[in-house]
């Protein structure tokens, strides 16, 4: 598993299971008040979403192979990617709680079909963006093999998604949102890391001296075959979790160490008032 299959899945399955969801609380509103005819207008609306995500993915490629400072280019997607993780971050910390209550009451206020779908598209498209401006890096690196890892972690989402709506569990979406914001938090870091790492890559080819921040934190010369190598499947895992390289500049790890402590300070327990 490539470490662009890795973060495909990762980020996919956090954010199509919230998308589920939400689909799942406006189906769960149309079911109680009676208006089951209106229910094709939330499978419309996941619908234009995966169209709208798929859409802006392929874009996202296509503009990529046009721009020849291939490092660079790297570096702006993977820094992008993990500024926008980190918003979703914060938007969750502060308003996820509300999510649930917001999508019941604006299910029960929608009266036809099209105000179902443009509801659900909106609060499922959502996502789907968030979802591809988070995989920038990887889609512009290897889109197949992020493509494959987002099938089956949207796959995977839609599943206990549709299992917990079924069971009628009540999912704790703060403890959700909480458990998942540590996730995308460490993605964050892997992000940042690696964005630092080829601007320094770029700027050196540039001939700009960047001294210490330049220089090796350790080197390790490990194998094609060995477990930890990021090209294989556990390397992959935690190069995408924890920022894992076998060769890491000081840049880098700085820049995954400030990712972390802002991350920390967004998702701390706020003091009451």
């Amino acid at each position: 598993m490539a470490a662009e299959e890795t973060l495909g899945f990762i980020v996919t399955f956090r954010e199509a299971f919230e998308a589920f969801l939400l689909a799942g609380i406006i189906t769960g509103v149309l079911l109680k008040t009676g208006r089951r005819h209106l229910l094709p207008g939330v499978a419309a609306g996941l619908a234009a979403a995966l169209a709208l995500g798929l859409t802006g993915g392929w874009l996202l490629y296509k503009l990529a192979q046009g721009i020849p400072e291939g490092e660079l280019f790297e570096a702006s997607t993977s820094l992008l990617a993990a500024g926008v993780v980190m918003s979703v971050v914060y938007w969750m910390s502060r308003h996820g709680a509300q999510v649930a209550s917001e999508a019941r009451s604006a299910a029960g206020a929608k009266k036809g079909l099209l105000g179902v779908a443009l509801l659900t598209l909106i609060l499922t498209g959502r996502e789907s963006l968030e979802t591809i401006l988070m995989l920038a890096p990887a889609i512009t690196s290897d889109p197949l093999a992020t493509l494959a890892g987002s099938t089956v972690g949207a796959g995977l989402a839609g599943a206990i998604a549709a299992a917990v709506t079924l069971a009628g569990v009540k999912l704790n979406l703060r403890l959700f949102f909480k458990a998942t914001s540590l996730l995308l938090v460490l993605v964050a870091a892997s992000l940042a890391g690696y964005g630092v790492h080829e601007a320094v890559e770029w700027l050196e080819e540039e001939g700009v001296e960047l001294g210490l921040l330049a220089k090796k934190v350790y080197s390790l010369d490990l194998p094609e075959s060995h477990p930890l190598n990021p090209e294989n499947p556990v390397g992959a895992v935690l190069s995408v979790l924890i920022g894992w390289d076998n060769d890491p500049e000081v840049a880098r790890l700085l820049a995954q160490a400030l990712t972390l402590a802002i991350g920390a300070a967004i998702i701390a327990p706020r003091p009451s008032s």
